[in-house]
């Protein structure tokens, strides 16, 4: 173990330091948040930004280090290991031969390809909806959902997960600013109690809910046949983030799996590609009266440059795998490396955050000096995972935030248990007269 070489000052212990502090006409503005930076890197726990050589996989290589020197790698996201698979790589040299690599237009216009076209038309039938539209990210998807929906005046009313995605939120406050209201997490009954408030002085303006199907830092998922019910009565859309549970969880729908799909006319789905299909881009689904509303009036959608053909080639055939037997084995392999991860870590005295047994495993850390010593610890060791602290959680809730593959082997998780009790038990011993 390497020892702290520099105490983190206290009165800096999170960036809610510095979220108002950005203020001036120099560039003095930004010295308060380098300053901490410099301090985190100087004390050996600055962990973020890493650059990865060679492919994704369940090892990892950072730039800069060894060739030797693999890390076990529980920090991304390719869920299903498609990313991985030689039938996707194929799929992107076919599709480099016959579409090219770029679409080079707003989809509004001619950003479009066909296979771009065939990948919306198998998102709306797997998703049990009438139309898809693709964007290029997820964030896009999301913010761009709600933005391009949302009534031009203001007029709308929204009500929104306390911990949903910076995604929806961000877009929620660009239509309304700070006028709309949070309901507490996964709270139906408070959800409720403020869309009844909502409709009895106004019957007639639009509400939409917004929510998560996997709540992606503390692995939780909503009651969506409540929150539907919620929406028919109060006639309420709902746009539903299903990131990190579609493709992953269950036959691959997740908490799309508890509700009549063909009955969630009010459901607007929103998601994106790049946790369990293996690329980057999102896509909404819905209601064939959508459609026209978000290619005309979605900014993330007529504003930017269509998906190019590579991504939609990789999604396709990613959707292909997922939705197939073998799609099947993949999630059972998944599975049973998080059960064994939940035990694993469970047993050696850790508490496992969640209601869903989900790719991500969020383990307790508390004190935010703990989770960046532990998480330092880890990278010297040989383990690479993510930290989240606050803003992305509670103060002193910070999280590692271990990510399942399909591909991990049952062993990288013993190890990663055994390195983990040993950088936590460090990290106690050092910092005990601090925190």
């Amino acid at each position: 173990m390497i020892t702290l070489e520099q105490k983190i000052d206290p009165t800096k212990s999170s960036l809610l330091s510095f979220i108002k502090t950005n203020r001036g006409k120099s560039f003095d503005r930004f010295n308060p948040i380098n300053e901490f930076v410099g301090q985190i890197k100087a004390s050996g726990a600055w962990t973020y930004a890493q650059a990865l050589t060679g492919p994704i996989g369940p090892w990892a290589q950072l730039a800069g280090q060894h060739p030797d020197h693999l890390l076990e790698n529980f920090a991304c996201t390719d869920y299903l290991g498609l990313a991985q698979h030689p039938e996707v790589h194929r799929a992107v040299l076919e599709c480099v031969e016959e579409y090219g690599v770029h679409t080079s237009a707003s989809p509004t216009f001619t950003g479009n390809t066909s296979l771009g076209k065939s990948l919306e038309t198998m998102l709306s039938q797997i998703l049990g909806k009438d139309c898809a539209l693709l964007y290029t990210t997820g964030w896009g998807a999301n913010y761009g959902a709600i933005v391009g929906l949302a009534n031009r005046d203001g007029a709308d009313h929204f009500f929104v997960d306390a911990h949903a995605h910076n995604c929806l939120r961000t877009a929620v406050e660009t239509v309304k600013g700070r006028d709309y209201q949070n309901f507490r997490h996964n709270d139906c009954d408070d959800l409720e109690t403020k869309l009844k408030k909502c409709r009895q002085w106004d019957a007639h303006n639009g509400i939409f809910i917004v929510i998560d199907s996997l709540y992606s830092m503390k692995s939780s998922a909503p009651d969506l046949p409540r929150i539907l019910q919620l929406a028919n009565e109060y006639e309420a859309f709902v746009i539903l983030d299903v990131a990190h549970d579609f493709g992953a969880i269950g036959n691959g729908l997740g908490v799309l799996e508890t509700i009549d799909l063909a009955q969630a006319d009010r459901l607007i789905i929103s998601g994106c590609f790049s946790k369990s299909l293996g690329t980057n881009g999102g896509f909404v689904a819905g209601n064939r009266a959508i459609y026209h509303q978000l290619m005309l009036y979605s900014p993330t959608y007529i504003f930017s440059t269509g998906i190019d053909p590579i991504p939609c080639a990789i999604a396709k055939r990613s959707l292909e795998i997922a939705f197939s037997p073998e799609g099947q084995y993949l999630r059972a392999r998944l599975a049973s490396n998080i059960e064994h991860a939940h035990q694993c870590f469970t047993d050696a005295g850790f508490e496992v955050l969640g209601n869903v047994k989900s790719a991500i495993v969020p383990v307790l850390m508390g004190h935010e000096k703990v989770a960046r010593l532990v998480t330092r610890n880890l990278m010297e060791s040989g383990l690479l995972v993510n930290r989240a602290e606050f803003p992305a959680v509670g103060r002193r809730e910070s999280i590692l935030r271990f990510t399942l593959m399909a591909t991990h082997e049952k062993f990288q998780i013993d190890r990663a248990t055994e390195m983990l009790k040993s950088a936590w038990e460090y990290a106690q011993e050092e910092l005990s007269e601090e925190i």
